[in-house]
């Protein structure tokens, strides 16, 4: 049976949120305005309050006056950055948290600080056709681990024996998956969610081929090149439920035209996203950030 069927038969499977549907189709339209996204973002009260509450945090205002409008929220924070946010609320609601061994505010921190990254190496890279992927790369960065979360609520009985493979041979969780489910591994069951979920192709591919980038078909290898670097820069200096990476395929650096001596910058650059994150997940959700091993030593980064 097939990982598509397997989904498909699964009770609970976590759908499409609405909000991103709908956000979605706004980023499409030609007449996007940010009354629009307001009147999306009123539609869910307990996002009209996050977003509200970031506009007013010390991260985007020190003695401003303050706000109540969404419309005005949209204005100070940027409408790029609270169609972001949006995005990343509406997925993170569709998978709470039902108390297994994964740390689920870890896990949303390192895919959130995922996602603001992609538009960094896009920025850096000196691939000028990795613009138009821009917005599929955000959501493929935001739900590059999403397979994680699904073999964890159900596939539950694998999810374990690759978890006690990992704890009995002190290994990596990414090294512990390859040998107890090398086949369908998370990258694949994310990828498999997201085709049902009928998201673009660009997003698919990138989730599921983002540890094999040489897997991916060629006409869409930059986008997949992105997000297999943030995975190698993020896992290797903020940390991630996966453990390091000890290898990155080297066309990821051809393909993106990042050379590996930018490592220290991308890594600064992560410190940096990651307080955007911080912010945004602190807001209603009880987070508090993690401890994180910092970038000082930059030697913490295997050799290319």
């Amino acid at each position: 049976m097939s990982i598509l069927t397997k989904l498909k038969d699964i009770p609970g499977l976590p759908t499409l949120p609405e909000v991103m549907l709908k956000v979605q189709e706004l980023i499409k339209s030609e007449k996007t305005d940010a009354g629009m996204l307001a009147a999306i973002i009123k539609q869910d009260p307990a996002l009209s309050s996050t977003i509200l509450k970031i506009a007013n945090s010390s991260f985007y205002t020190a003695a401003s006056r303050r706000i109540t409008a969404i419309t005005e929220a949209i204005a100070r924070i940027g409408f790029n950055e609270v169609l972001k946010i949006t995005l990343a609320m509406s997925v993170i609601k569709q998978f709470p948290n039902t108390g297994s061994m994964i740390g689920y505010k870890a896990f949303w921190f390192h895919s959130l600080t995922a996602a603001n990254m992609t538009s960094i190496i896009v920025d850096m890279a000196k691939t000028p056709a990795l613009e138009q992927y821009r917005q599929d790369l955000f959501l493929a960065g935001l739900l590059h681990d999403i397979g994680i979360l699904v073999c964890d609520q159900f596939f539950h009985d694998e999810f374990s024996r690759i978890m006690d493979f990992a704890l009995r041979e002190e290994k990596t969780f990414l090294i512990a998956e390859n040998v107890v489910s090398s086949k369908e591994n998370h990258a694949f069951v994310g990828g498999a969610l997201l085709e049902i979920w009928k998201l673009a192709l660009p997003v698919i591919v990138a989730v599921r081929d983002h540890h094999t980038p040489e897997k991916a078909p060629e006409k869409l290898r930059e986008a997949v090149a992105v997000v297999c670097l943030v995975e190698y820069i993020l896992c290797n200096s903020l940390g991630s439920f996966e453990g390091t990476i000890d290898h990155i395929d080297k066309s990821v650096w051809t393909i993106t035209g990042i050379a590996p001596d930018q490592i220290e910058t991308l890594v600064a650059r992560a410190e940096e996203v990651a307080g955007k994150t911080d912010l945004v997940l602190s807001i209603d959700t009880g987070y508090r950030p993690p401890v994180r091993r910092g970038p000082q030593d930059h030697s913490l980064l295997p050799s290319i």
